[in-house]
């Protein structure tokens, strides 16, 4: 019987990969949390500790672009069981190191495991639905992905508070991980390489267009824009506007709070407005809520803007992958993986030139870039919207 066939299934696959996206929502806020704990603990400059918390994007980068290739030779079932040996495996060697060095190639491993994990969720989405479907439910996914980037930062901030080494975050992990490997054993994971061979995927799947290329580069400028500011954030608002770390990690919280509603919302929304539309609306949003937080002049302001900067930035990604996707007629699961390692390099270089940036100019430097960034998503947009609206129109004319 088709996996998609048993209603069990279907809901154990719901459950998995609903928590799979909350446990690379974690992974991926934790580096934001705890470097400055980690920074104090090593005795190391916030920037440098930056730097060195950066392998794990640099890693998670490698994971996305491999695993399409990946799971030609490993089912995905496997696949999420080794990740998580992988993960106990790097859990131990965190609390081995002595030297902050040293965790360089712990969170390269830890960056992989996830860069391969985050992309599972939407391999079975995108081989599942298509049209207004599709952009709904790639929404939910983020809206989970959202779900434990909210609740990582207020969990994290209690435990450092009460002076808990921040390793023992990682730690707390483990009881999603659970769930997860408890649900897999009873759960049937799709054969997502519909493709043989190579000719057979040249056959069955549309080329690429250069409009394709430039949503993979507006997903990039995108996660350039709102990761680099999240990765500060906290500093910011301790360090500018002197708030103290709790509510600090707070405004971390809310940022991806609104982020986790903007999905739901766009998760109804989309099914009556045209994706590209859904995006220029969001991306909107998105710069007022970057121009509120340049004229914030206290916390309840801060908190405000960044609110609307999380529900401007809720729904961008998710339908950009719709969207990209629903450009071809018949596109390929390597497409995805494209577009997901799009958003890998930007979360990278978000934090690799972010650190650069602190360090040379301060944080407000990088709020200037953010903006910068985001406008470039808006003229891409317009302008793959246009051109397909010029290319359909050309081709019913032809056809008449």
């Amino acid at each position: 019987m088709d996996e998609r066939g048993s209603l069990a299934n279907r809901i154990n696959l719901t459950i998995l990969s609903n928590t799979l996206m909350i446990v690379c929502g974690i992974a991926v806020i934790l580096p934001f949390v705890v470097k400055g704990a980690a920074a104090a603990e090593f005795h190391s400059s916030l920037s440098y500790t930056g730097f060195v918390f950066s392998f794990f994007m640099f890693g998670m980068l490698l994971g996305q672009i491999l695993n399409g290739f990946m799971v030609k030779v490993i089912t995905l079932k496997n696949e999420i069981f080794s990740i998580a040996v992988i993960y106990l495996l790097c859990l131990f060697g965190m609390f081995m190191v002595t030297n902050i060095e040293l965790l360089i190639p712990i969170f390269i491993l830890l960056g992989y495991s996830f860069g391969a994990l985050v992309t599972i969720p939407f391999y079975i989405i995108s081989h599942s639905f298509g049209g207004k479907s599709r952009s709904s439910r790639m929404n939910l996914l983020d809206l989970f992905f959202a779900v434990g980037s909210v609740v990582l930062p207020i969990v994290a901030g209690e435990m450092i508070v009460n002076n808990i080494n921040w390793k023992y975050v990682y730690v707390a992990v483990l009881i999603l991980w659970a769930i997860i490997v408890i649900v897999l054993f009873f759960t049937k994971l799709p054969n997502i390489n519909h493709a043989k061979n190579d000719a057979d995927e040249k056959t069955h799947f549309s080329r690429w267009t250069f409009n394709v290329y430039l949503i993979g580069f507006a997903i990039f400028l995108n996660f350039l824009s709102f990761m680099g500011f999240t990765y500060w954030v906290v500093n910011f608002l301790v360090d500018y506007l002197h708030i103290t770390p709790e509510i600090s990690n707070f405004g971390l919280s809310l940022f991806w709070f609104l982020y986790g509603a903007g999905c739901m919302f766009a998760s109804i929304g989309l099914m009556f407005v045209k994706v590209n539309k859904y995006i220029i609306y969001s991306v909107i949003i998105a710069l007022i809520g970057y121009v509120m937080i340049i004229y914030s002049v206290n916390g309840i302001m801060m908190l405000i803007a960044i609110s609307v900067l999380g529900l401007g930035c809720s729904c961008i990604y998710g339908s950009c992958i719709s969207f990209g996707t629903l450009l071809l007629k018949k596109p390929s699961p390597r497409l995805v993986s494209f577009f997901i390692a799009s958003s890998g390099v930007g979360t990278m270089a978000a934090q690799f030139y972010s650190s650069y940036i602190q360090g040379a100019y301060g944080i407000p430097a990088i709020i200037n870039l953010s903006i910068i960034f985001m406008i470039f998503v808006l003229i891409i947009i317009l302008y793959v919207s246009i051109s397909e609206k010029i290319r359909k129109t050309g081709a019913l004319e032809r056809t008449e």
